[in-house]
């Protein structure tokens, strides 16, 4: 439900620029290599346990490396649906403003 009620407008904005969706793909993908301890975020909650998350976190990584090579190999075709599909004169015209100190 959510997204079909929210996918459109939040893939309709992130995928304007598909040079700057690959590359902040791959920024996470770096930064994620290391993460620090989320149990320091959120005490006493439980998401997986501690030894599975080097597994967990290198198949997460594989998928971002993947998502950004298939977004790099198909941005005309991404760039060609948007047009079609009126995405672009939606949310073209928005434009991207980043946080201080990075994002």
């Amino acid at each position: 439900a959510f997204f079909t009620l929210a996918g459109p407008t939040i893939n309709g904005f992130a995928f304007g620029n598909i040079g700057l969706l690959s590359t902040i793909v791959r920024r996470v993908q770096s930064e994620n290599r290391t993460v620090p301890g989320v149990n320091r975020i959120y005490p006493g909650v439980t998401f997986i346990g501690s030894s599975q998350w080097p597994h967990v976190n290198a198949g997460l990584n594989a998928g971002l490396g993947q998502m950004a090579a298939q977004v790099d190999e198909q941005k005309a075709q991404i760039e060609r649906q948007r047009n079609e599909n009126g995405a672009q004169a939606r949310y073209g015209h928005l434009t991207s403003k980043p946080f201080p100190n990075g994002y």
